[in-house]
């Protein structure tokens, strides 16, 4: 959260990529941004149903296998990634733009 503040003091463009799956997550971070002046745009990759569960999870093991990297730096286990799955908030009505995930 600071680096995302000391860059938004900065005004510099900024990439969250994160999976804000609460809304209270995404509200909290879009009000210290907007309070910031920034325009925030959020982009919703939507993967559906048990296939998109797979890719999804298939992803996160293929990340992990490699040198750790920002995109790898947690490791995530199976039944975190269940928690976060099934609790999943989705956006709706917060100005998202939708990408379909196959």
């Amino acid at each position: 959260m600071s680096t995302f503040r000391t860059f938004l003091n900065e005004d510099k463009d900024i990439i969250l990529e994160r999976s804000f799956y609460a809304k209270r997550d995404r509200d909290e971070y879009r009000n210290i941004a907007q309070a910031a002046g920034a325009k925030v745009v959020l982009v919703f990759l939507r993967a559906e149903g048990e296939s998109g569960k797979n890719l999804l999870w298939a992803r996160i093991c293929h990340r992990a296998e490699g040198t750790k990297t920002a995109d790898s730096a947690l490791d995530i286990s199976k039944e975190t990634f269940d928690m976060y799955w099934d609790g999943f908030e989705t956006p709706v009505g917060e100005g998202e733009i939708v990408v379909e995930v196959q």
